[in-house]
C-alpha cells in the first residue's frame, strides 16, 4: 500500500517489524514535482537504520535503478534493523531530466545542510538533512554516470581520525567498487555525505559507474547489499570471488585549454603516469590545438567527459592520485530478484 505522508517520521513509525511499506513524500510541500517514493523495510530483529538514496542529481537514472534493485534484494526475515530507501530524492530535477533543480540552477549536492527559507535546492537539502539527522545510523548516497560524464564505479568517504571515518571506510570496502576514493573534504563541499560524516553518521557516496557503454547497476545493487552485510544488517555470504580495489586521494581535473573537438586517449580505470596522454582537442580540419597529459607519477582515471565540442577551461578528465591497492573478500553474488511487485 502506498500512502502520502508529510514527513518520513509518519511512515517509519507505522511500519512494524518484519514488514515493509512504501509512501510518497513531498519534501517541498507546495511543489507536487518534488514528490518522491520512500520505502521503509523493518527487519524481524532490531538494529540500526541504513538510509539509501539515489538520484540527488536528477538525471542520474542508473542511481535510481541500482537503489531499486538493492531494495528488491533485501529479505525481511534476514534483515536486522531498518532500511529507508529513496530511489529518487530530487523529484523536480528527475522529472525535468536535469542534474540540478531548474528553479534555481544550483547543484543540490553542494547545499547541505540546506536552508528552510532558501531556494528550492537549499530547501530540498534541508528537508533531507533533517530527515537523515532524525533517522539514519548509516548513510549511502548513490550516484551514476550521465550523458555528460562517464565514471568508473567508486565509493567516496571522508578521511579523518575518528570512529565515523573508520566505519565509513568499512562501508566503502564492503561495497566492492573498483576504486575507493579517500576524500580530504576539499572536493564536494556542501555534499550530503560530507555533511553526514561531520555529524557523526558513517557515510559513503557510491557511484554506479559505467564501462564500454554498460552500466554497473547490478554490481552496484550487489554492492549496496554488501554494505548491509558489512554492517551486520544482513547475513554474511561466501564470496564467489575476490574484490580488488584501488585507493586514490582527491582527484585532479585536467581541463581543456582550447575550444574544439574532444577525443580521448584513455578510458575510465586506466592507470596513468606522468606524461601519459589523456586527450586531444582538435579543430574542424583535424589540427591539434591541445594534447593533455598526466601531471603526476601514479594515477587512475576516475571520470571523463564524453566526447563533444570542448570549451576553454572545461573539466575533461579527473585523475586520482593512487595511494594503494588491496584485495578483500566481499560478496559478489548476483542480486536476488525477490520483490518483483
Amino acid at each position: 500500500m502506498v500512502v502520502e505522508v508529510s514527513s518520513i517520521d509518519d511512515l517509519v513509525g507505522s511500519v512494524k517489524p518484519g514488514t515493509s511499506g512504501w509512501s510518497v513524500w513531498r519534501p517541498l510541500e507546495e511543489n507536487a514535482d518534488s514528490e518522491v517514493p520512500v520505502a521503509v523495510l523493518v527487519g524481524e530483529n532490531p538494529g540500526p537504520t541504513l538510509w539509501i538514496q539515489g538520484a540527488l542529481h536528477g538525471n542520474e537514472f542508473d542511481a535510481a535503478i541500482a537503489t531499486q534493485a538493492a531494495l528488491r534484494g533485501i529479505r525481511l526475515e534476514d534483515l536486522r534493523g531498518t532500511v529507508i530507501g529513496l530511489p529518487v530524492v530530487n523529484g523536480i530535477g528527475h522529472r525535468a531530466g536535469a542534474r540540478v533543480l531548474p528553479g534555481d540552477g544550483k547543484d543540490p549536492n553542494r547545499q547541505f545542510p540546506g536552508d528552510p527559507q532558501g531556494t528550492d535546492s537549499e530547501r530540498l537539502a534541508f528537508a533531507l538533512s533533517s530527515a537523515l539527522a532524525n533517522h539514519a545510523t548509516y548513510f549511502v548516497d548513490v550516484h551514476s554516470s550521465t550523458e555528460t560524464f562517464l565514471g568508473i564505479d567508486h565509493t567516496i568517504y571522508l578521511v579523518a581520525d575518528n570512529p565515523t571515518a573508520t566505519l565509513s571506510r568499512q562501508m566503502a570496502q564492503a561495497s566492492g567498487t573498483a576504486v575507493m576514493w579517500e576524500s580530504t573534504g576539499g572536493w564536494l563541499q556542501g555534499s550530503a555525505y560530507i555533511w553526514a560524516a561531520n555529524r557523526g553518521i558513517p557515510s559513503v557516496l557510491l557511484d554506479v559507474g559505467e564501462i564500454q557503454g554498460f552500466s554497473h547497476v547490478d554490481q552496484a545493487a550487489s554492492g549496496l547489499l554488501g554494505v548491509l552485510r558489512g554492517l551486520d544488517m544482513l547475513p554474511h555470504v561466501s564470496a564467489s570471488g575476490l574484490s580488488e580495489f584501488i585507493t586514490v586521494r582527491d582527484p585532479e581535473w585536467i581541463r581543456a585549454q582550447a575550444p574544439g573537438l574532444l577525443t580521448h586517449s584513455v578510458r575510465i580505470g586506466s592507470e596513468v603516469h606522468e606524461g601519459t596522454e589523456l586527450f586531444r582537442v582538435l579543430d574542424l580540419d583535424g589540427r591539434e590545438l591541445q594534447t593533455a597529459s598526466c601531471p603526476f607519477s601514479d594515477g587512475v582515471v576516475v571520470t571523463i567527459r564524453r566526447p563533444h565540442q570542448a570549451r576553454v577551461d572545461e573539466d575533461v578528465v579527473s585523475i586520482g592520485r593512487r595511494v594503494g591497492s588491496s584485495t578483500s573478500d566481499v560478496p559478489v553474488d548476483p542480486v536476488p530478484d525477490v520483490l518483483e511487485s
